[in-house]
């Protein structure tokens, strides 16, 4: 018996050791199993906080910024850009993200492979000119150097470059035109700034392949898992969220864009079909017909696109049963009420502040 209870307490520490590491790794990141819960089970190779978008197709420094350029999910949101890390609540973000979309066990054991890095905004803009042969102007490290794309201003309040006396970063090195895979016209810079699975900084060739993060300023955090539209709302609140509101046409088009970066394609032949969906934080069930969303504000206050003769029906499941109460949204745009209780569908959840 004794053994027994002492077992268990090795075991109930144990995990309660392995709890305190997690919570002190992600201590910027509240609500992380909520949140794991969400992203877990996505398969279209972009997984997103509230701030940060991974992509986990690995791509050149020129390439990601292009795919961050054309990440805009509003219909008047500005151009997109690779990630700013300019804070340790971010980059821990950016870090879970990491582990959950490329888990550890599933990279390659070498450390500079494509999967152990991600590319970032940081670009070194200033004294990239080249002294004699391979000699740079410059090889000391200034900060006002390097710039983020996203703001333009530099790294000085947050930083995590390797401060080593051997194998210090960034060490801004320099390859000749045509060496090691350099092609650019007079030579190649170490001028771009990546990150690894520990969040370590390190100078990195444009010209080389790599995960990539943008900054996200979207609305709408998606999940993939077929859920009741009880369910659904239960698990956004518990990764300290709410079921999603479309409030306007413009809306519309960024739920419509999210569908399609998060969850990828859908089902062209059937449109009823569960991937063609996702619920939303709206309902009738306190008042037939009268549409609220969680806080308590009216749906019908613009032009609900529903969707044509099924669209607000309340057609009953069986004789006898609850009838179409919960609101849902198609990838086309098409609002649908829906059986909260029976349909099993993917769901959208709402940022903070949005």
């Amino acid at each position: 018996m004794r053994i027994f209870l002492s077992l268990v307490l090795m075991t109930l520490c144990t995990t309660s050791e392995g709890s305190k590491k997690v919570e002190k790794k992600y201590a910027g990141l509240e609500n992380i199993e909520g949140l794991k819960k969400l992203l877990e089970t996505l398969s279209n190779n972009v997984f997103a906080t509230c701030e940060v978008a991974l992509f986990t197709l690995p791509r050149g420094y020129g390439t990601a910024s292009e795919e961050c350029r054309m990440f805009r999910l509003g219909a008047d949101s500005p151009p997109g850009h690779l990630v700013t890390l300019d804070s340790k609540e971010k980059a821990e973000q950016l870090e879970f993200l990491h582990e959950l979309g490329v888990p550890p066990d599933e990279r390659p054991s070498d450390r500079f492979n494509e999967y152990n890095w991600i590319w970032t905004g940081l670009q070194k803009v200033e004294n990239n000119q080249v002294k004699g042969k391979r000699k740079r102007e410059v090889k000391r490290y200034d900060p006002n150097e390097w710039k983020w794309q996203g703001t333009g201003k530099s790294p000085f309040e947050y930083s995590k470059w390797p401060k080593l006396r051997k194998n210090g970063q960034p060490d801004q090195s320099y390859r000749r035109e045509h060496e090691k895979g350099c092609q650019e016209e007079g030579g190649c810079f170490q001028n771009h700034m990546r990150t690894d699975g520990n969040g370590y900084w390190d100078d990195g060739w444009a010209f080389e392949k790599y995960l990539f993060a943008c900054d996200y300023a979207g609305k709408y955090i998606l999940s993939n898992k077929e859920r009741s539209w009880e369910s659904a709302g239960a698990l956004c609140e518990e990764a300290g969220l709410k079921l999603a509101m479309v409030r306007s046409k413009e809306e519309v088009e960024e739920m419509r864009a999210a569908i399609r970066h998060f969850l990828g394609p859908g089902h062209q032949n059937n449109t009823f079909a569960p991937g063609n969906w996702v619920w939303l934080g709206a309902d009738d069930l306190h008042q037939e017909g009268v549409f609220r969303w969680h806080n308590g504000d009216l749906l019908q206050t613009w032009d609900v696109p529903w969707m044509p003769k099924a669209g607000k029906d309340n057609a009953s499941f069986k004789k006898g049963l609850d009838g179409q109460h919960a609101l849902a949204m198609s990838r086309w745009g098409h609002f649908d009420d829906s059986f909260h209780r029976k349909k099993k569908r993917p769901f959208a959840c709402q940022c903070p502040g949005s």
